[in-house]
């Protein structure tokens, strides 16, 4: 099998400041960019923050051992010595709670104070990396495990490759459909859906919901020579 040319960390769903959430794993995916023997770019689907606040957070205020503020710091000293390794990102749920409240943007704060602004683009976007268009959102929990991925993509349709979080699942598969190129022929066509993991372990508000308990880590692309891409689902 051909050895990668490069490397994309999917990263969603930290939950800094829930007692449910380990730092330290999200650490490790951080550091992989850190191997010189595949170059590696971080794309970041939101919820790095629990940020339950009284009115919003409801049972989530008891699972929470850090103040927002303080959770923007945790993920700051992480993020900050590989800022310049941060393809894309977006914003969430949990951080948006704030937003909608008063409105302050969580993410937006923290792209500002590591200085990629410019890599963060709100709810939704684009990105290229080795010749792949990207679609990204953090997603939602609502219908069959892929609604969201196709509305997404039904938003960028000359998109390769859709990726979402919000699930905490580490899974994907190739969407097939038909396209219309240049000269009106029908042709196949063959998205990449990502999803992204989490770090939570199973948090006492999921149990009570009876959500299924979700393997710990983060979805991880491997882009090929050929202009293949190869998909990790396992975590580290």
């Amino acid at each position: 099998m051909a050895e990668p040319i490069a490397r994309l960390v999917l990263i969603g769903c930290v939950h800094s400041g829930s007692k449910f959430a380990d730092i330290n794993d999200f650490e490790k995916y951080v550091k992989l960019v850190d191997d010189k023997k595949i170059p590696t770019k971080l794309g970041i689907l939101g919820d790095l923050f629990e940020n339950a606040i009284p009115s919003r957070g409801k049972g989530m205020m008891f699972e929470q051992d850090l103040t927002p503020d303080e959770q923007i710091d945790d993920i700051a000293r992480v993020l900050h010595p590989v800022r310049e390794h941060i393809l894309f990102a977006c914003t969430s749920n949990h951080s948006r709670r704030t937003y909608q409240e008063v409105g302050i943007d969580m993410d937006k704060q923290l792209y500002k104070r590591l200085g990629v602004g410019g890599a963060y683009q709100g709810l939704q976007g684009t990105a290229m990396y080795q010749g792949k268009k990207i679609a990204f959102a953090h997603g939602h929990g609502s219908g069959e495990n892929w609604t969201d991925s196709k509305k997404l993509y039904a938003l960028y349709p000359d998109a390769d490759i859709v990726a979402t979080s919000h699930r905490h699942e580490m899974t994907a598969k190739w969407h097939g459909n038909f396209h219309i190129d240049g000269r009106g022929r029908k042709t196949k066509k063959y998205v990449l859906f990502a999803r992204t993991g989490g770090l939570m372990d199973w948090a006492d508000y999921a149990k009570a919901e009876l959500y299924t308990p979700q393997k710990p880590g983060f979805t991880v692309l491997y882009f090929l020579p050929d202009g293949k891409v190869r998909v990790d689902t396992n975590g580290l």
